[in-house]
């Protein structure tokens, strides 16, 4: 029986639209052999205070003390038969949910772009101990991947309305002092 709380359900049809997307877009070749769980979240997920759709977590550096991550990773594996996952994707339901279903592929399609192929300083690839590639977790190339951009349009001209409704935010009122940023 699988124990999980009750906010969170293994959602198998994110885990069967990642799948499609690592085998059928040659940018995700890195990601054949990962072990990903999906869940769906009835919480809100929030990220840097916005509402976002869908997480990509490591469940190897979650943010919590040494305890907590180990209770984490138990129920991880617990819900994967036993195999705790290499990444965690938490999907939040209502505006997964909501979404159309190329709204949908594109927030799947976006998380997984965030996993990238470790390199050696020398730029040769890294592997871990079972021959697989070792990943990390990769920034944003803007607030979206290159090919994510690509892929579908729509979403650098979603991030281009984005900026342009917070550039009054970021450019700063030349009547008043400028605030120091550490």
């Amino acid at each position: 029986m699988i124990v999980l709380p009750d906010t969170i359900a293994l959602a198998p049809d994110v885990a069967q639209l990642a799948s499609r997307l690592i085998g059928s877009c040659p940018e995700f070749g890195h990601l054949a052999a990962l072990h990903l769980s999906c869940y769906r979240s009835q919480a809100a997920l929030v990220s840097k205070g916005r509402a976002v759709a869908a997480a990509l977590l490591d469940p190897e550096h979650l943010g919590a003390p040494a305890p907590l991550r180990v209770l984490v990773r138990f129920y991880l594996a617990q819900a994967a038969d036993w195999r705790t996952p290499d990444y965690v994707l938490i999907v939040d339901a209502a505006l997964f949910d909501g979404s159309s279903d190329t709204e949908q592929e594109r927030s799947v399609y976006h998380e997984l772009c965030h996993l990238e192929h470790r390199e050696t300083a020398e730029g040769l690839p890294c592997f871990d101990e079972d021959g697989r590639p070792a990943l990390r977790m990769r920034a944003h190339d803007v607030e979206l991947f290159n090919s994510e951009s690509a892929r579908y349009p729509d979403a650098l001209l979603e991030a281009a309305a984005a900026a342009q409704s917070a550039l009054p935010r970021l450019v700063p009122d030349p009547k008043r002092t400028p605030a120091v940023l550490m």
